[in-house]
């Protein structure tokens, strides 16, 4: 199976009492790209602020081991109010970013910010910055919306040593 549906069952970090369960989710698998979804589409704020938008902002990974062709893409689509996330590459994103999977490690893991990762040519954009830029309030909000997300995610070891990936990434900088 390349992308495991489930690891393991972990218990909520909630007051002492019975098990409330949740799953484990792989990082860039479908069930990970499926609660993104779930969170951005359930959220009555992220739908209010996104009212009058249209934005597609496209992930694309290269280096995923046991992928065919290595690669995973997914897509955030803001399109007035309704807020979605696919697997698969936009038919036509006003943003895409581009890294490879080490890279998506760090910054997923925050070891990096991709502000870091951008200037040191790890994390390369296309498409129209200035609609990103003009909207990054409602991306900061997206990051709180899929922080629920990100509790439940396992990140896969990164290829590169650790010191190298931190090093190429600018991690140790102040």
């Amino acid at each position: 199976m390349v992308w495991p549906i489930v690891r393991w069952p972990v218990r909520s970090r909630g007051p002492p009492g019975p098990v409330a369960l949740s799953f484990v989710l792989a990082f860039l698998g479908p069930d990970w790209v499926q609660a993104l979804d779930d969170a951005a589409s359930a959220s009555a704020v992220l739908a209010q602020r996104t009212a009058d938008l249209d934005l597609v902002v496209e992930q694309h990974v290269s280096a995923v081991p046991g992928v065919p062709g290595g690669e995973v893409s997914y897509h955030v689509s803001f399109d007035h109010g309704a807020v979605s996330v696919r697997p698969g590459p936009a038919a036509a994103p006003t943003v895409r970013f581009s890294q490879d999977l080490d890279t998506a490690i760090a910054i997923a893991a925050g070891s990096s910010s991709a502000q870091r990762a951008f200037m040191t040519g790890r994390l390369r954009v296309g498409g129209d910055l200035t609609v990103l830029l003009a909207h990054g309030d409602v991306l900061a909000e997206l990051d709180d919306v899929f922080a629920p997300v990100r509790e439940r995610t396992e990140l896969p070891a990164a290829a590169a040593p650790p010191s190298a990936a931190a090093a190429a990434l600018g991690a140790t900088d102040a």
